[in-house]
């Protein structure tokens, strides 16, 4: 009987970043889909908009009627301040773990992969401490974001069933919700791996795509807050 066909792929790495792994595909697809999502969400804001004389609504639930109640402003302000001062930590720990990635001893040649294997081992262990410092960093950046958006969402004067208007601004707000409550999710435990089981390079390798996914999910904020919290101040 013949011997069957074999391929070495010894010298391949075991890993990869971006567009050569399945699931940085996976986690572009999600981000296209969620972003289908919110600027349908956007549309049905700007066309719910020509159904009113005065936008917002007025807001008559209350002995002392508010005839422009535009969303206040204080509670966004300080949310977006705090996302946008979270994206600095994702950024060096995200240029970390491709660094760590890069160390791989699969990536090299076999003469070279005793050198390599030492190299990123001490490497990992020099980033170890404050990649997790940075992550627990970044999990408590967004937990205070979520309470802050929490509190934020009186902010909007109506309830999310009052009329069209609250129901759109509420539709934006609460998805958005959502994606942080995910994201910190996803930083918590990528922090705890690490803590427990070292910077591995599939750990590297999924912090990419968390960082990823944080990016998007504060540039999505930087427009709905300006839809929300802007747009009603600039069309009156």
């Amino acid at each position: 009987m013949p011997a069957e066909p074999t391929l070495d792929v010894s010298n391949l790495p075991s890993s990869s970043l971006d567009a050569e792994t399945p699931l940085w595909w996976g986690n572009v697809i999600a981000m296209t889909v969620e972003t289908t999502i919110l600027a349908l969400l956007l549309m049905c804001y700007f066309y719910i908009r020509k159904n009113f004389q005065l936008w917002p609504p007025p807001y008559v639930d209350t002995l002392h009627p508010v005839l422009h109640p535009v969303p206040k402003l204080l509670l966004a302000t300080i949310e977006t301040g705090v996302l946008l001062l979270s994206v600095i930590p994702v950024v060096r720990l995200d240029r970390m773990a491709r660094e760590n990635a890069k160390l791989s001893p699969q990536s090299h040649p076999p003469a070279e992969r005793d050198h390599w294997l030492r190299e990123s081992e001490a490497q990992r262990q020099r980033v170890e401490g404050p990649m997790v410092r940075g992550l627990v960093l970044v999990a408590l950046m967004a937990a205070a974001s979520c309470v802050i958006r929490w509190f934020g969402f009186r902010a909007l004067y109506f309830d999310w069933n009052d009329n069209a208007y609250a129901s759109a601004a509420w539709s934006l707000l609460v998805l958005h919700f959502i994606y942080l409550l995910f994201s910190l999710v996803e930083v918590a435990l990528v922090a705890v791996w690490i803590g427990r089981m070292g910077l591995k390079e599939k750990l590297a390798e999924d912090f990419t795509l968390v960082a990823g996914f944080w990016y998007w999910t504060v540039a999505a904020w930087l427009i709905i807050y300006a839809v929300v919290y802007w747009s009603p101040r600039l069309m009156s």
